[in-house]
């Protein structure tokens, strides 16, 4: 049940980040998050993160 759960969640971070158009705030605000969650923690927490963050801010809007 929670891993059906997680994996819609993922499907729908993806469907968000790939209908974000370039030059909409939200994608720079993923694409900043992503650099500043990086430097920050190691790539492989902070790519998914901005992405989760990048899809939030595209939900919202």
């Amino acid at each position: 049940m929670l891993l059906m759960k997680i994996r819609d969640y993922i499907s729908q971070v993806k469907e968000n980040v790939l209908n974000m158009e370039v030059k909409s705030k939200s994608f720079v605000i993923m694409i900043v998050s992503i650099i500043i969650l990086s430097i920050v923690f190691t790539p492989f927490i902070g790519v998914p993160a901005g992405f989760i963050i990048g899809s939030y801010s595209y939900s919202k809007h």
